[in-house]
């Protein structure tokens, strides 16, 4: 608790950023198989309008690499990473959700209200589904299996007895009145939240009374500690797969201060440290479809793909738009990426293949 006190009191004022580096990464569209140190400098990131992406199976030579896996020889389309928008009335993004049809943000707008976006997938204006009181600092975002729901965690909205901070909302996902969920002087500092399989409840990241860092189960108006201890220290941003068989956690300060990915399977809650010793920008962000989980980091601002089981990852290619990467929104051939810092050049950016 003593490492984390002081940290809490910042995060309803200022972004958190922790430093470190990310392990092991490969860019986007190389699946170089190689496990020892190839000195090969010849990345083929520059950002002008090469579009190769070859997927040669170097095994440590330092030539140049052979263009079989080459995305003109596929047909496969190569990844583009741009600006998605950059609304006049949204300041700060702070995490997404998507849908084929496009995908909703929680931030702040231009007059420093919190509240909830639209954004449709063929662009355009953000349409305000929700903002003001009694939004404080949300700072987690998520949408019902059959999207007619949106789910909000707000670390920033006093409790009824105010002894913890924090709360966690419905809303109709075409807009509406908030209802308080159950995690009022339940679940002090709720991060994020994410739906169980099938809609049975919720997940939520935050601490217990004792100010233990745990992961929740929400549901019917109540709230239990279902994981703790362990790696946990500072858990942020989460995401389920559609299977229901995984929770995955960001945590800021799992890995001795810096942060780490920790994989529980469900419902047992067994966890593995699938990625570990990067940074990011509270509260970080999550995703997962099932076949990978995504994850952003800062420093060397990024978006990282990750194999279910942490053994492979791919660094995509941000061009260098990003300055505080937030949270992550997946639909298909999709990944949204939340901008948090509010004086950067986009509100959301969006890669597509």
């Amino acid at each position: 608790m003593a490492l984390i006190t002081p940290l809490r009191a910042g995060w309803l004022a200022t972004p958190l950023l922790l430093l470190g580096c990310p392990e092991e990464v490969k860019e986007t569209g190389e699946t170089d198989a190689d496990t020892d140190t190839d000195t090969d400098t010849d990345t083929d990131s520059d950002t002008d309008t090469d579009t190769d992406t070859d997927t040669d199976t170097d095994t440590g030579e330092t030539g140049e690499p052979d263009d079989t896996g080459d995305s003109g020889d596929t047909g496969e389309p190569a990844p583009v990473f741009s600006v998605f928008t950059d609304d006049g009335d949204l300041v700060e993004a702070i995490d997404v959700v998507a849908t084929e049809a496009g995908a909703y943000v929680v931030g702040f707008n231009l007059a420093g209200e919190a509240g909830v976006w639209w954004f449709d997938a063929a662009g355009g204006a953000a349409t305000e589904v929700y903002a003001g009181d009694p939004l404080v600092m949300p700072t987690g975002l998520a949408i019902s299996g059959d999207l007619s729901t949106l789910y909000v965690s707000d670390l920033g909205v006093p409790s009824t007895s105010g002894a913890m901070n924090g709360a966690v909302y419905s809303l109709a996902s075409g807009g509406g009145a908030l209802s308080e969920l159950g995690a009022d002087d339940a679940i002090d500092l709720p991060g994020d939240v994410a739906e169980q399989h099938g809609g049975s409840g919720l997940y939520v990241s935050g601490f217990d009374s004792s100010g233990n860092a745990a992961i929740f189960s929400l549901s019917g108006g109540s709230a239990t500690a279902v994981a703790s201890g362990g790696s946990l220290v500072d858990p942020t941003a989460i995401a389920v797969t559609p299977d229901g068989n995984w929770l995955f956690v960001v945590d800021s300060l799992a890995a001795d201060g810096r942060a780490a990915i920790i994989r529980f399977e469900l419902p047992g809650f067994a966890s593995t440290v699938v990625a570990s010793g990067f940074q990011v920008a509270f509260p970080g962000g999550v995703a997962t479809d099932g076949a990978a989980a995504w994850y952003t980091t800062i420093g060397d601002p990024g978006l990282v793909e990750m194999s279910i089981d942490g053994s492979a990852m791919t660094v995509t290619d941000t061009l260098g738009l990003m300055e505080l990467p937030g949270g992550i929104g997946l639909a298909t051939d999709r990944v949204y990426v939340t901008e948090i810092a509010s004086d950067a050049g986009a509100d959301l950016y969006l890669l597509s293949y």
